[in-house]
């Protein structure tokens, strides 16, 4: 394989390993967000947080503990 065929099939599997990050980034952004609205006393605001994260990993562990 040439050097241009490498350097484009590893930033190919580069961008989809940034892809595949990019709603766990999301989720854990919105649990913050979550956190810091729970901390100033919004607890439906931080409510709405926590259940968007769910939506972003139904196998998350932080949102439903933070729901109660």
């Amino acid at each position: 394989m040439e050097l241009p065929a490498k350097i484009a099939a590893l930033t190919g599997a580069l961008l989809l390993v940034v892809a595949a990050n990019a709603p766990a980034q999301e989720e854990r952004s919105l649990l913050r967000d979550g956190n810091r609205l729970y901390d100033a006393n919004k607890f439906s605001d931080a409510e709405v947080s926590y259940r968007k994260a769910l939506e972003l990993d139904k196998g998350a562990l932080q949102g439903p503990f933070n729901l109660g």
